[in-house]
This record gives structure tokens, sequence and C-alpha cells, in this order.
């Protein structure tokens, strides 16, 4: 029983929760927003281990990153490129040193693309 003010720590929680979640033992409780961003990932950059046998702990990294960081996506190409989408180009530099740090192994990644989107009003 934690009263409300402070803080526990759960492990093994995660394997159940993606990014955000509402734990609580009373069945009528609603549950807490999730928080919304005013940002949309708009730098992408493709990425692959050097060896292909450790693809398997680059994705791990992957899933540990984005359980990590919000703002960021993961698009798996039907090529099976996979592709990390950052909001700018230093949030990017910063993903790409966490995912290395995450998964281990020696990354090679493309070089950043910007995504353009226009729309247009009436």
């Amino acid at each position: 029983d934690v009263p409300c003010g402070n803080l526990v720590g759960l492990v093994g929680i995660d394997q159940y929760l993606v990014k955000s979640g509402t734990l609580t033992t009373d069945v009528d409780a609603s549950p807490i927003a999730t928080m919304k961003f005013s940002v949309s990932p708009v730098v992408r950059v493709a990425v692959e281990p050097t060896k292909p046998s450790d693809l398997p702990k680059l994705v791990q990294g992957i899933h540990r990153l984005l359980k990590a960081d919000p703002c960021v996506l993961h698009v798996q190409e039907e090529s099976g490129e996979h592709v990390i989408c950052a909001v700018g180009e230093l949030h990017l530099e910063i993903c790409m040193k966490d995912l290395r740090e995450l998964c281990g192994v020696p990354i090679h990644q493309s070089e950043p693309v910007v995504s353009y989107r226009e729309t247009v009003t009436a």
C-alpha cells in the first residue's frame, strides 16, 4: 500500500507497459491521460548493425529506446530496414548515442533525411 505523494519502484512491469499506463487496485479508478506532445518526428535515419548476426541486439536496443523516449518513432520498412525518426538533428544524435549504449553493438547509420510536409487549407 502506497499513500498519495510517495514514490514506488516496480521491477518487471516494462513487459506489460510500453510507454505509459495507470496502475491501481481500485476497480473504479479512471486511467491517467497520457502526455500529448506538440512536436512530431521529422528527421529519419536508417540503422543496421555492422555484423548481421547482431540484428536481435539492435532490435532489443530499439525497443528500449522507444520505452525511454516518447518522441522517438521506429519504422520497419518492407525491405526489413529499421528507421529511427526523431524530432530534430540534436535529438537524433542523442537517440543514436543512447541506442549504441543500449544495444552494445557497433551500428552503421545512413545520412539523416528531413521529411518535408505541406498542407493546403481552404
